[in-house]
């Protein structure tokens, strides 16, 4: 009972943090690829990215479900994000009671990396908190074996929420339940089938550039004295009977991680956060007398949430809301393009209609169509009297061909073709882009 009172008290912190900073959360292509692909199919088998499989829009799709605009379906994802607290706190009192459970959900609501990971809009995703899943799974099933069934199946959706989850397999011989260990890894193994015929055809995984050397160094940094904490408890982890199976399985996970950037020439701290809960149940070696001395680790992280007197960051959530709030005014049907000059585009035109959409504005050509012209500080193309100005970008509603002229070679154009694709039955590639069709892309 105390234990599950810990995980409900580190749930608590979890969410508030994580909806306190939504509006920071990224939502450029990466980040509202998974939201668009939900929209077009709950269990899309076409993934937005080569990496991804069709487990990692089940969860999105249903938040857009109980929305009404794209700010409650992220604040949704948000909360999905928080259950790797309670996850980590049910896993560690499994090894080292109530105590141990309330500082590890504490240590997990509270670390840097894990929010940064919940705001990046695309940095893994879900898969920490699939892993947390795996990890209660196979820790609870001393009890009850029957829960095994359950961690060969988070682990295939952790797989494709990121492929990197791919080197927590040494975390399966964890827990027991020999019968329905296999069972579950059998229905595991048909499910990735589909993300793994689509790496296959790919050529890979997709998976971009990054230094395995930084990775570590740059965990800790981002991660702070949490992240130090749950390093130390992995370690002495190895020397406590109660901890010693699970501190193996996540050294061995970690070393995969590290041979698998070394051989891909890609690891990134968030990579590494992907072990966050099982390292977090490793709290257990300290036992219930010294487990109140880690608290002296844990910092409240900082929100990413500009102060209400400066403009929201491009890219983020809350400027993308801000822009489908004076947009939703505008004479429907609506299409949002872009015109990125230089800088950090100022909002995805997808994601822009997609808001619309959920708020009932129909989207689509034979209404108004608005220009988002995105550029850094000092580098502003020139137009007169654009219909919207902010920090940096403007945006333009009519005139849009001697705008395409304007910035033909200036600029990138486009953005909106995502958007209609999935929010239009019927909409061409022609249509789209009918504005800039006198201008080839740079």
């Amino acid at each position: 009972m105390l234990t599950r009172l810990a995980a409900v008290l580190a749930l608590g912190v979890a969410i508030a943090l994580r909806l306190r900073d939504v509006d920071a959360t990224m939502m450029l292509a990466d980040g509202v690829g998974p939201y668009l692909a939900a929209t077009a199919s709950p269990f899309n088998l076409h993934p937005h990215a080569p990496p991804y499989g069709w487990a990692l829009y089940p969860p999105v799709a249903l938040c857009l479900a109980l929305a009404s605009s794209l700010r409650q379906a992220v604040q949704g994802v948000a909360l999905l994000h928080a259950a790797a607290a309670p996850l980590a706190a049910l896993s560690a009192g499994r090894l080292g009671g109530p105590a141990t459970a309330l500082v590890a959900g504490l240590v997990v609501a509270l670390d840097h990396g894990l929010a940064d990971t919940a705001s990046s809009g695309a940095e893994g995703y879900l898969a920490p908190v699939w892993i947390g899943v795996m990890t209660w799974a196979l820790l609870t099933s001393e009890d009850r074996p029957r829960r095994v069934f359950l961690a060969p199946l988070a682990w295939a959706a952790a797989v494709m929420n990121h492929p990197l989850a791919l080197c927590a397999a040494p975390l399966l011989v964890l827990g027991r339940g020999r019968r329905w260990r296999v069972l579950g890894g059998v229905l595991a193994l048909v499910a990735l089938a589909p993300p793994a015929a689509g790496w296959w055809q790919a050529g890979g995984t997709g998976l971009g550039p990054g230094s395995p050397l930084h990775a570590l160094p740059t965990w800790l940094s981002q991660g702070g004295p949490g992240a130090g904490l749950l390093a130390v408890s992995v370690v002495l982890g190895l020397g406590v009977r109660r901890t010693r199976p699970l501190a193996v399985a996540v050294l061995a996970s970690g070393l995969l991680l590290g041979l698998a950037g070394t051989g891909l020439g890609y690891l990134r701290d968030h990579h590494l956060r992907l072990l966050t809960v099982p390292a977090a149940a490793c709290l257990a070696c300290f036992g219930s007398r010294w487990i109140w001395l880690t608290l002296v680790c844990l910092r409240l992280p900082t929100t990413r949430v500009p102060p209400p007197d400066k403009p929201p960051r491009p890219g983020t959530l809350g400027l993308a809301t801000e822009l489908t709030d004076a947009l939703a005014t505008l004479p429907p049907p609506l299409v949002v393009d872009g015109a990125w000059a230089s800088g950090t585009a100022a909002a995805e035109p997808s994601t822009v209609m997609l808001d619309l959409s959920l708020r009932g504005v129909p989207i689509g050509p034979g209404g108004t169509l608005a220009v988002i012209v995105s550029y850094d500080r000092g580098r502003r193309p020139a137009w007169e009297d654009p219909w919207r100005v902010g920090d940096r970008h403007y945006v333009v509603t009519e005139d849009h061909e001697e705008l395409a002229a304007t910035l033909c070679g200036q600029a990138r154009l486009g953005g909106a073709w995502d958007g209609l694709a999935v929010l239009r039955e019927g909409a061409t590639l022609a249509e789209a882009g009918a504005w800039r069709s006198g201008c080839d892309r740079p």
